[in-house]
């Protein structure tokens, strides 16, 4: 079953059932629950985002590779109300972003290690959700610009744009206007002030900033779109750590599954890699399915 990649970008709900050999319209395990069906235990959920169905498929099908009954719903909704889901039980897992999270846990929080970033998050986290090991490859969002403004600017990092911000719009993804790790405390972080700060879906920022509708957009750095930008180096940490991280209902992801969830983590072992297969989803020409199906298998993890 293939999930068309422009239902995703406009939200619409997408249900996908899989099975230990990832055919269609199967799940993992053939045994019964105690209801006498053999419907899906686990819901791997995902924003909707190309990056995010990739990532909820990957390990949605490492999990039904060890005979775990799974689906996976592509419209969880924003942080809040599948943290909710989660807390409940509803959902099993969601990809997320190690930073991004601890900025919606605990706002003021300044770290910036992997680290430190995963352990205020585990302290954080609502009773019944907790995060999986995270992979070594970020997908960390990043002030971007192209490459002609930053060789005609002289830019190489943040701070140096603290002559011609006041000149530039500035696009971002819901939120970022007043989000924690959003334009205020950029601003604050290098004493800049935008001239003006657009917000558009994910999925429209790159093309805002090479048609100079933006001069600077808030893009994370596995986009494939930034192969041919500039990211601006972010020496105070604004946007702390990206590595991606299971979140999960606590105590559901376990044995094999939580095994096989975290060997995936693993293997994703570079942002290159990661933009790598979001280019083969976001060009349209394969689906997120197909690209996580495939990458397991070339790792080994099938």
């Amino acid at each position: 079953m293939r999930i068309p990649t422009r239902l995703m970008a406009a939200g619409v709900p997408v249900v996908l059932v899989l099975s230990s050999c990832v055919g269609p319209g199967i799940t993992g395990g053939e045994e019964e629950d105690s209801s006498g069906s053999n419907r899906p235990r686990a819901v791997v959920g995902s924003t909707g985002t190309p990056e995010s169905a990739l990532l909820a498929e990957i390990y949605a099908r490492a999990m039904a590779g060890t005979g775990e009954r799974v689906r996976t719903d592509h419209d969880v909704g924003d942080r809040e109300e599948y943290l909710t889901e989660l807390e409940r039980g509803r959902l099993t897992l969601v990809p997320e972003y190690n930073g991004a999270i601890l900025a919606h846990l605990d706002p003021g929080s300044e770290a910036a290690t992997t680290e430190r970033t995963d352990e205020l998050v585990s302290e954080k986290l609502p009773d019944g959700v907790a995060i999986l090991d995270p992979t070594p490859a970020e997908s960390v969002e990043a002030v971007t610009v192209t490459a002609e403004t930053a060789e005609n600017d002289d830019l190489t990092s943040v701070a140096d744009l603290s002559g011609t911000a006041g000149d530039m719009a500035i696009g971002g993804p819901p939120g970022f206007a007043s989000g924690p790790r959003g334009l205020p405390g950029l601003e604050r972080s290098y004493d800049l002030a935008f001239a003006e700060p657009r917000t558009m879906e994910r999925t429209e920022l790159p093309e805002a900033l090479t048609e100079d509708d933006v001069q600077a957009a808030i893009i994370r750095t596995a986009d494939p779109a930034t192969e041919d930008l500039v990211a601006l180096s972010d020496p105070e940490d604004h946007f702390g750590a990206g590595n991606i991280v299971p979140l999960v209902h606590d105590g559901t992801v376990s044995g094999p599954a939580r095994e096989a969830v975290e060997a995936a983590s693993a293997e994703l072992d570079s942002t290159e890699e990661l933009r790598e297969l979001n280019e083969r989803v976001t060009s349209g020409d394969e689906e997120p399915e197909t690209v996580a199906e495939d990458w397991l298998e070339s790792a080994g993890l099938d």
